[in-house]
């Protein structure tokens, strides 16, 4: 069932959404950190991770962020005309491998640009299998308006 596509004036401040869920696996990691240049032990070598603060291995931050930008797509991708940014960022619990997140957003602020676009910021929640919040932050994209004001 495709999901709904926000639009900027279809929105308002307080309205709440939820993305679906995908699992962070061991691929995703390592395929990340091939990527990204980001060979880190704690991320990639089971031993060193064990003695790590996290005891265990971790996902990346990074991709915890690139994560929840690909569960908010279905939403946005169609309407969005650029990211603008990401402020109050936090990684409040670790991801590991095998788990799975899911985002839950509420509408913080709506900012007309123009007559063809506005400023939406998202308070975003990366949340895990047990609902604790693996990331926050408050993502901020231009959206088309779906109408075009006269």
């Amino acid at each position: 069932m495709p999901q709904q596509v926000l639009y900027f004036d279809e929105l308002w401040v307080g309205q709440e959404f939820m993305t679906g869920a995908r699992i962070i696996s061991m691929e995703d990691v390592e395929a990340f950190a091939r990527l990204s240049g980001d060979l880190n032990p704690v991320h990639l070598d089971e031993e060193y991770a064990k003695s790590s603060a996290f005891g265990r291995r971790v996902a990346h931050g990074a991709l915890t962020v690139a994560a929840v930008s690909g569960l908010l797509s279905p939403l946005l991708a169609e309407s969005t005309l650029a990211a603008y940014g990401i402020d109050r960022l936090r990684f409040r619990r670790p991801v590991y491998p095998g788990e799975s997140l899911r985002v839950v957003m509420r509408v913080a602020a709506l900012e007309p640009i123009d007559d063809h676009s506005g400023m939406l910021k998202l308070h975003c929640r990366a949340l895990k299998d047990n609902n604790e919040a693996a990331l926050v932050g408050l993502f901020s994209v231009i959206l088309k308006r779906k109408r075009t004001l006269p």
